[in-house]
């Protein structure tokens, strides 16, 4: 399942122009990170906001029809880039005509496929059990939550679980109407916890309803099978990164680093021969820029000096106002009043 967030595509973002310009300019080991297709997909993207609606109606079909071929992080920052833009209503008439949804685009809601969960929660996890911990929180939400935050529910559970099994020993343990009806009660705590107790009539309280689970978790392969038909393959990838990938969690690759970006940079030369007569050459160079090709920044690069030798060498360090407007002599102190 493809639920790795990278962010590659925001970096490509800021990196590419035009895929030649990337393949022929651009030296970042790139051709490793990103794929001939995620270059096209990019231009064409960019392409929309100085084309227009045709340039948006081309970038929507090429989703449609070549998706599979990139990331589906990527396709959901190309939504989202344009849902939450000026060409939004366009997007949306283009996406969803009368009568067709374009692939990608079909409402992926959090409430598809909810019977399908097969966490035990409170509903299902009888009253006495001392091993089980019910799951109280929802799938979605534990998918997009820290650690800390689920382990804090967990806890939290676990307290409430003891104390609520304590006060409620005489439920489960002592209660009964012999010898008029006999409620069983040993029975109810032998069999509830293999397959439920509600399979004949009882008068035991808080009996948890353990069938639902055992039936949720015997069908939930055929439940997702059945939203899969419904979404279709493509839409169906798009729910389960919704649905499974955590910003928090293992599928988080993407880190933040002050990254030197390699650029080769073509510049004419011009010279004369001995003979008077000019010459142009195209050279190029290779440097080190940050992400939008500015100058890169780094601590030793501001540490950098340069020294200008006479009879009093002086030395400056032009990342610093000193060194920019100063003569290279020790500022003196001048005292406001004698």
């Amino acid at each position: 399942m493809d639920t790795e967030i990278t962010k590659k595509v925001e970096l490509l973002r800021a990196l590419l122009r035009t895929k030649d310009q990337f393949d022929e300019l651009i030296d970042t080991g790139a051709n490793d990170e990103f794929t001939d297709k995620d270059k096209e997909f990019m231009e064409e993207f960019k392409k929309i906001y100085y084309s227009g609606l045709e340039q948006l109606e081309k970038f929507i079909n090429k989703i449609d029809e070549e998706g599979k071929e990139i990331s589906i992080q990527s396709i959901e920052y190309y939504k989202s880039i344009l849902l939450n833009g000026p060409l939004a209503g366009n997007t949306l008439q283009l996406a969803k005509p009368p009568g067709e949804i374009k692939k990608f685009f079909k409402d992926t809601t959090d409430d598809l496929g909810t019977n399908g969960n097969t966490a035990a929660d409170n509903n299902s996890i009888p009253i006495w059990s001392t091993e089980a911990v019910a799951f109280n929180n929802t799938v979605n939400s534990n998918n997009k939550s820290s650690k800390f935050i689920n382990d804090l529910i967990t806890t939290a559970t676990k307290q409430t679980a003891i104390t609520t099994r304590t006060v409620s020993e005489y439920l489960y343990d002592t209660d009964n109407t012999k010898p008029f009806i006999d409620k069983r009660q040993s029975e109810r705590v032998e069999l509830e916890g293999e397959d439920g107790f509600d399979t004949e009539a009882h008068g035991c309280y808080c009996v948890k309803d353990v069938e639902f689970r055992k039936v949720a978790e015997e069908i939930t392969e055929d439940i997702f099978d059945k939203v899969e038909e419904y979404l279709g393959e493509s839409d169906f990838a798009v729910f389960t990164f919704k649905k499974l990938s955590n910003y928090f969690g293992d599928d988080n690759k993407a880190k933040s680093f002050n990254a030197k970006i390699k650029r080769k940079l073509q510049f004419m030369q011009r010279s004369y021969d001995e003979e008077g007569v000019e010459e142009i050459e195209i050279k190029d160079t290779n440097i080190e820029t940050d992400l939008i090709g500015n100058q890169f920044d780094s601590p030793d690069r501001r540490g950098f000096t340069f020294k200008i030798t006479g009879d009093k060498d002086k030395i400056f360090n032009p990342n610093t106002i000193e060194g920019q407007l100063g003569s290279g002599d020790e500022v003196k102190e001048d005292p406001i009043s004698d």
